[in-house]
């Protein structure tokens, strides 16, 4: 699915949670976060405040 998504909207920042362990990131569009559940909801949000930085000087 996060694939199609960054085809549709090219501009999105994407983070993809599973409770699988270890997904072959590869698979995912560039610049994609992974996080296999459980996950910190610390990281989740520093990740989102770094995508959203990004976001903002480009």
């Amino acid at each position: 699915m996060a694939p199609a998504l960054r085809d549709r909207w090219p501009l999105i920042q994407i983070i993809v949670t599973s409770a699988m362990r270890s997904v072959d990131v590869t698979s995912l569009p560039v610049l994609a976060r992974f996080f296999a559940k459980p996950y910190s909801s610390q990281a989740v949000i520093h990740a989102m405040g770094e995508m959203a930085s990004s976001q903002m000087s480009n």
